[in-house]
């Protein structure tokens, strides 16, 4: 199961107060996923349907966000993010269209110490771009007054059109750069939990229930939030699942799954 958000400031998603931002400060880069399915955009607005939006000081508007820009003929996935709070806001939008009433697998990676941002869609790199960080880490200032927030830009939010519409599951935060396997295996549909898991911080499945796996923190809906289906996961059963992948074309791709002596197979979570 995902849930179900609406263009709605009473209902809402939040994921605590300054926790996450924290936890990755000092991080040279930080990765996060998620699978969404758009309902519908506002249209035509450069920044609209944020799908997370982590602070880092005083509001969420201070920190790393992934969104959507509908103002030209494709509706994009955008990023922004600073380093430190006194950094000007670093950016950019892909080009690919993400189309609405369809599951899609994207990410973003803020690397920090390269100066370098990239956005993930469905498996696949959709735009690297070099910026300009103040610091080549994340900077917590400590002074949160917002809370982090899946599907909108802050934990309350006040502009209906800053709500995503539409599904969101599976969101991981890890305390490093996945790389291009990890989102080649996030977007074949592994567990966050099977991704470089000694960098992963957090883990909110958002399967039915709102408690994140490595804390064990949860989650707060304000209003009502409709929970729906969601595609297969492929989940880790008692041992642990080893992925292959292999270079193809100068570039990492996903092969399949690998079963040495003693591995078992994982179990499938999600909607057929």
């Amino acid at each position: 199961m995902a849930f179900d958000l609406t263009k709605d400031t009473a209902n809402h998603l939040n994921l605590g107060l300054g926790d996450i931002s924290a936890e990755l400060n000092g991080s040279a880069a930080v990765s996060i996923h998620c699978w969404i399915n758009i309902d519908g955009y506002t249209g035509s607005d450069a920044a609209e349907s944020y799908v997370f939006a982590i602070g880092q000081a005083t509001t969420t508007q201070t920190g790393m966000h992934l969104l959507f820009n509908t103002s030209g003929a494709n509706d994009v996935l955008r990023a922004s993010s600073k380093s430190t709070q006194a950094d000007g806001f670093q950016g950019m939008s892909g080009t690919t269209d993400v189309p609405e009433a369809a599951w899609h697998s994207v990410g973003l990676v803020c690397d920090f110490a390269g100066d370098n941002m990239k956005i993930y869609l469905n498996r696949v790199e959709e735009i690297s771009t070099s910026v300009t960080f103040g610091n080549n880490s994340w900077t917590d200032a400590n002074d949160h007054t917002e809370n982090d927030a899946i599907g909108a830009d802050r934990g309350t939010p006040t502009d209906a059109a800053n709500q995503v519409n539409g599904k969101i599951g599976e969101l991981g935060i890890w305390r490093g750069d996945i790389g291009a396997t990890g989102y080649a295996m996030l977007g074949a549909g592994y567990s966050a939990s099977l991704v470089s898991p000694n960098i992963l911080i957090r883990y909110v499945p958002l399967v039915n229930n709102l408690t994140e796996i490595i804390t064990g923190e949860t989650a707060v809906i304000t209003g009502t939030v409709g929970v729906v289906p969601h595609p297969r996961i492929i989940m880790p059963s008692h041992q642990q699942i080893i992925p292959a992948v292999a270079a193809v074309g100068g570039a990492e791709e996903f092969l399949g799954r690998q079963y040495p002596q003693g591995v078992m197979r994982g179990v499938m979570r999600g909607a057929a």
